[in-house]
């Protein structure tokens, strides 16, 4: 239990880091001046060393020791916490920022793997259910989170108030880890890790700034990386892997489902407040109905995997998200009030958190411990770069047809990941867990 606190008490922070700086911006930038752009960069830098770090991490820390390189984020990210809170300049903010999402992602790509090496079976199961469904109410009450922080302090309470959580977290994890078992002598696959990390550099910044010439850098930097990683003894990426087709099922899953959840926030939280003219905190407590249904629905998926197969859990949560989507579809063209949207909300919540815990179980499950790590960050990057890219992506039925024709699509979306889950998810792919009998 010790190890699943102290897991979640790191990987909420990070979390919450990624979508709560947003509402502090316009303060932020009357405080340290600067252009729109450097403003939007307090996000950007942080989203791409976030996601383009976590799969050679992940991968390292297979060999380099999971206690070491978690420890090493938490670090990192608590003392680059401290630094954005007294940044004196846009510029130092922008540089901090950098940092922080580096150490977020030492700590993300290792969580996974922490839970799944110190559990076993059901457990597992359960483990990684309190996890993600705890992620996903940090992720979600974050604006409400910051609304309150900046309703008694300034912006830089945004910041300092992860330095003694992560201190905490700190001597939590010196505590309660276990040493570092001694590793293997196969080589580091430095120059994997090297392309790699420029690889996810330059698609996260195509997907985020939408400028072709990061995607055509991202192509060559592929080309490169699957070249290297064929020659390499220990690659960083077992490219193998890709022949699993539940391990393949996992990373779609994990892009896709991004595309149509965090993608459609953006745009249904935005007209919340621009067409039913709610307040930030007003429009952090309607979106409760998606954050209590999908606590409570997480949990219980956590538990239902010991008696169904992964793939009929996601494929139930997927057809509930579809619903759900639909009747916020209906209800952003109605005109309606706020209430209104109550059912299409709950039902999102529930969808999601039914899908979410098996989702996250699977990579893990295709692979021995030895190698979650490699596993898990693979997914980790998908979901990173599928949040990157739903926002860009779904900007174009938003803009031929509004909030309503998002909804449409993120339930198209959502039938496809049931789709993907039926088709690609199969037991005897499965070395734990919980069974893919369908």
């Amino acid at each position: 239990m010790a190890v699943l606190i102290m897991t979640i008490a790191a990987t909420a922070l990070l979390v919450i880091d990624i979508t709560i700086v947003s509402i502090a911006l316009p303060a932020i930038q009357a405080d340290l001046g600067g252009s729109l752009a450097a403003a939007q960069w307090i996000i950007i830098g942080y989203t791409v060393t976030f996601g383009a770090l976590q799969q050679p991490a992940a991968a390292l820390s297979d060999r380099l020791g999971r206690r070491t390189m978690f420890t090493a984020g938490i670090t990192v990210f608590t003392l680059s916490s401290l630094a954005c809170g007294m940044a004196p300049s846009a510029l130092a903010l922008n540089l901090a920022r950098l940092a922080q999402g580096a150490g977020a992602a030492l700590i993300m790509a290792n969580a996974l793997p922490m839970l799944a090496q110190t559990y076993e079976g059901q457990r597992r199961n359960m483990a990684i259910a309190v996890w993600g469904t705890t992620l996903g109410a940090a992720g979600a009450a974050a604006p409400v989170i910051g609304g309150l922080l900046l309703a008694v302090a300034d912006w830089r309470a945004l910041f300092l108030v992860n330095v003694p959580v992560g201190v905490a977290a700190l001597v939590l994890c010196r505590r309660v880890l276990p040493a570092d078992a001694g590793r293997g002598r196969a080589p580091i696959d430095w120059l994997g890790a090297g392309l790699l990390v420029l690889l996810l550099t330059a698609a996260n910044l195509g997907l985020t700034l939408g400028q072709w010439w990061y995607g055509a850098a991202a192509a060559i930097l592929l080309a490169a990386f699957l070249a290297a990683e064929r020659r390499a003894e220990a690659p960083v990426l077992d490219l193998s892997l890709f022949r699993i087709p539940t391990f393949v099922a996992a990373s779609l899953l994990a892009f896709v489902s991004r595309v149509a959840t965090i993608g459609s926030s953006v745009y249904y939280v935005l007209s919340f407040e621009r067409q039913l003219g709610l307040t930030p905190l007003a429009t952090g407590l309607l979106l409760s109905a998606i954050l209590v249904p999908q606590l409570l629905t997480g949990l219980v998926a956590g538990r239902l995997q010991a008696r169904f197969s992964p793939s009929v859990l996601i494929a139930a949560g997927s057809a509930v998200l579809a619903a759900g989507g639909v009747h916020l579809a209906l209800t952003f063209s109605s005109g309606a009030s706020a209430p209104d949207f109550l059912p299409g909300l709950i039902l999102w919540g529930v969808g999601g958190g039914l899908a979410a815990t098996p989702k996250t179980t699977l990579a893990v499950n295709v692979v021995e411990k030895e190698r979650a790590g490699m596993a898990s960050g693979m997914v980790n990057t998908m979901l990173a770069i599928g949040a990157a890219a739903g926002v860009g992506l779904l900007s174009l039925p938003y803009t031929a047809g509004g909030t309503s024709l998002v909804m449409y699509t993120a339930s198209g979306l959502a039938v496809l990941t049931a789709v993907i889950a039926l088709v690609l998810v199969r037991r005897k792919d499965l070395v734990t867990g919980a069974p893919a009998a369908r």
